[in-house]
């Protein structure tokens, strides 16, 4: 009776663990500098964040529809409660397979986002001393035509 909802919840945990090996990616790519690689990566994101939200709608409708059959909650709690012993070992597997995969990324991605603030606030920083920099060299150059 469980069987679509547990799927559907191991189908959205895979795609947020993929979704973990790309931000992983991410990191590298930043850390190393790698500028096309990790539009590269941007782009493979966008693309598997759409098939994030589609399993979790699918995720939703199923937990929705099985707590229609048994009569409580669409939570892991009351359903796997009604399902009894086994099935709701089953499906409180499958939830924590998917918190966990979640808790997962959800740390990946602060650790990313993190790296981009430090990294921006670095460049801005560079920035500033080249400008400081050039302002100080291009004003004590004296004024020559170099003109042959």
């Amino acid at each position: 009776m469980e069987a679509a909802l547990v799927d559907a919840m191991g189908r959205q945990t895979a795609v947020l663990l993929q979704m973990w090996e790309i931000v992983v990616q991410q990191r590298e790519a930043l850390k190393s500098g790698r500028l096309p690689v990790l539009q590269d990566l941007m782009r493979s994101l966008q693309g598997i964040s759409a098939q994030a939200r589609t399993e979790e709608a699918s995720r939703d409708r199923e937990a929705r529809r099985l707590a229609a059959a048994l009569g409580c909650a669409p939570r892991v709690s009351a359903l796997a409660e009604a399902l009894g012993d086994e099935g709701g070992a089953r499906l409180r597997g499958a939830a924590e397979a998917l918190t966990q995969a979640v808790k997962q990324l959800r740390a990946e991605t602060q650790l990313l986002s993190r790296l981009v603030e430090e990294s921006l606030a670095l460049q801005q920083l560079l920035l500033a001393e080249y400008r400081r920099l050039e302002g100080s060299v291009t004003g004590t150059l004296p004024n020559m035509d170099f003109r042959g």
